[in-house]
């Protein structure tokens, strides 16, 4: 899965199940295991489509509460959640990480806060993941069809 990908599925499932669910609250649990390098993911992201879909919720109105979530590659995990952390707060962050961090040696061979994919070709069709999304809206119709509808 790439970041493009990602963030289509994400941006369409987020829409149907906001549409559906019309929270007070929303929960966001960052998990960073979906990057490229993680040795336990599977996917091929980098932060920016993490951090797009975090401000997509962030954005849709109710309260949002931001966790902290795995990733077994730290440094990845650790440029992630600041890109995350970055962009809900409007900050430019640098390119570059700061010298004076303690772990500074841990972000080499680059010392930046990107990631960069890897070369492993997306398996995921766009047939495919329009199929997802049409299964996903059929199984949203009967949740919906067997709960009953509060009183006004």
């Amino acid at each position: 899965m790439d970041d493009g990908s990602y963030c289509k599925m994400f941006d369409s499932v987020f829409t149907l199940v906001f549409q559906n669910y019309q929270p007070d609250v929303i929960v966001v649990q960052c998990g960073a295991d979906g990057l490229a390098g993680d040795p336990h993911g599977g996917f091929n992201l980098t932060p920016a489509s993490l951090s797009h879909c975090v401000n997509k919720v962030a954005k849709s109105g109710p309260p949002v509460l931001v966790l902290g979530g795995g990733g077994y590659n730290i440094p990845n995990t650790v440029r992630c959640w600041v890109r995350v952390t970055a962009d809900l707060l409007d900050f430019d962050l640098p390119q570059d990480i700061p010298d004076s961090d303690p772990y500074f040696l841990e972000y080499g061979p680059d010392f930046t806060f990107s990631v960069t994919p890897s070369n492993i070709k997306n398996p995921n069709t766009d047939e495919e993941l329009k199929e997802i999304l049409t299964v996903l809206q059929q199984n949203l119709d009967k949740m919906n069809e067997n709960v009953p509808m509060e009183p006004a």
